[in-house]
């Protein structure tokens, strides 16, 4: 690939405001940007510094790559007049590209929309979490997109599915037609950073500094939640199955680790309220460590347990696959896109079936050989999820439509 012709190619990572202003938030999503930083070394991304309260961002994976290509950071916010202004001054690529819908109505809005990447989409998430209502303004955004954009970037399948089915009625066009100009494309992992050799190595330490001697016993089974503090992600049901084995199994050798932030809020409000009314023998088996490094989390961590009410690629469990960690998450049979990612390797539980959910836990706990099996065998699917594959793939696609 080095005699690639050049693309002069931009892209916006940025999601709706706050306080009235764009900028302030970049969530997890922006972690794709490695696939450009890697692959594009003509292009340009625009985003912000600041993203999730799992860790600092994910600024590191494209502002800190030696071989990245021209950023804008935003170190400032943007009132909503000054950041079109901004974008449509910076926005006179060959291809530019939208991530989310913010960024993708933005540069609609300004004709200069060529591809864009959905992370999620307002009726798949609806698939998947009917009690969700759906955001008027974001639907006709995506509407708009799906009408403007020459080509649409999914991760999975089923997404792809989805959007054709969901989508069609209210765009003016057929499932077909919205399916052919819709490219699959798997998001990845840094395996620089999430890899079991790394991971071991940095066990020790992590189960010292994060879970002191009571619980950083190598024979303790460090079950663990890791996503923002929010009912998507699923912790308050983590808690309640955990709960559940303790009170049954009171010497089983576990405890939860909850990874994620802000620890305020109504809904961890929820999680606390269910957390105080249990036996103190079990709470203090169930640690909450607010926002904390992912690579130290997959370090000290044995299972990762994902409740989730939707995901449409959950970065998080292909990092734990990438070291070596059984997942379990959510059985979302009407969009199965987790079943996609993990593959054989992931167990999947109906969500809130809390029984099903404490019995995989407690044969997990007991069964060390099962938890390797599956950890060697989610590691050799995640190695097919590489960065590197990703900004290949979309550096396909945008050649395409120059």
């Amino acid at each position: 690939m080095e005699n690639r012709p050049q693309i002069k190619y931009n892209s916006a990572i940025f999601q709706e405001p706050v306080n009235g202003k764009y900028g302030e938030k970049a969530g997890g999503a922006a972690g794709v940007a490695l696939a450009h930083a890697l692959n594009l070394p003509g292009g340009r991304v625009v985003a912000p510094r600041n993203g999730t309260h799992v860790e600092p961002g994910y600024a590191h994976y494209f502002f800190d790559k030696p071989d990245a290509p021209n950023n804008d950071v935003l170190l400032e916010t943007l009132s909503n007049d000054r950041w079109l202004d901004h974008f449509n001054g910076v926005f006179n690529g060959e291809v530019n590209e939208g991530h989310y819908y913010v960024a993708g109505d933005v540069l609609r809005k300004l004709g200069k929309l060529h591809a864009y990447m959905g992370h999620s989409w307002d009726r798949v998430v609806g698939m998947m979490d009917p009690g969700r209502s759906v955001t008027s303004t974001r639907e006709q955004a995506e509407l708009g997109i799906i009408q403007s954009a020459k080509a649409l970037i999914v991760s999975t399948q089923a997404e792809k599915d989805g959007i054709a089915i969901q989508y069609a009625a209210d765009t003016g066009l057929t499932p077909e037609e919205i399916a052919n100009k819709t490219h699959v494309i798997p998001l990845g992992a840094d395996h620089e950073k999430f890899n079991l050799e790394r991971a071991s190595q940095l066990r020790g330490p992590a189960r010292e500094k994060y879970l002191g001697s009571e619980f950083g016993d190598e024979n303790n089974v460090v079950f663990y939640t890791l996503g923002r503090m929010s009912g998507q992600k699923g912790h308050l049901e983590a808690v309640q199955s955990v709960a559940d084995v303790l009170q049954q199994c009171p010497d089983l050798p576990i405890s939860l680790s909850v990874i994620g932030g802000p620890l305020e809020g109504s809904y961890y409000n929820e999680v606390e309220d269910f957390y105080k009314g249990l036996d103190p023998q079990i709470q203090r088996r169930i640690l909450f460590h607010g926002a904390l490094p992912a690579d130290h989390a997959h370090a000290f961590g044995d299972v990762l347990l994902g409740p989730s009410t939707w995901e449409t690629w959950f970065l998080s469990m292909t990092e734990a696959m990438a070291c070596a960690k059984p997942v379990v998450v959510s059985d979302i049979p009407q969009m199965p896109i987790l079943n996609q990612v993990a593959k054989e390797g992931g167990i999947y539980v109906p969500r809130t079936d809390i029984n099903q959910w404490s019995n995989v836990i407690h044969q997990l706990a007991v069964n060390p050989g099962m938890r390797e099996e599956l950890g060697r065998m989610n590691m050799n699917t995640a190695l097919g999820y590489t960065w590197e594959k990703t900004g290949a793939q979309l550096e396909q696609v945008l050649q395409s439509i120059q």
